[in-house]
């Protein structure tokens, strides 16, 4: 399992999702208010007894995602 962190600094906006390794495609859908967004992956509790194929650190994805 995956998971996506969407955090808006000034806003104080913080939002995570899951994504399980069963998803095709890994699509995933969520709301978020308005704002300039932080976007980090990490593993999730289960991905390394998984082997999940993702570092194995916490890192950013997209430094200022905005959200209309």
């Amino acid at each position: 399992m995956a998971l996506l962190r969407f955090v808006e600094p000034t806003k104080g906006y913080d939002a995570t999702v899951s994504i399980t390794c069963s998803t095709s495609g890994f699509d995933f859908s969520t709301t978020l208010p308005p704002g300039t967004y932080a976007v980090r992956i990490f593993l999730g509790t289960f991905a390394r007894q998984a082997k999940v194929n993702l570092l194995p650190v916490n890192y950013l994805a997209v430094s200022r995602l905005k959200v209309p």
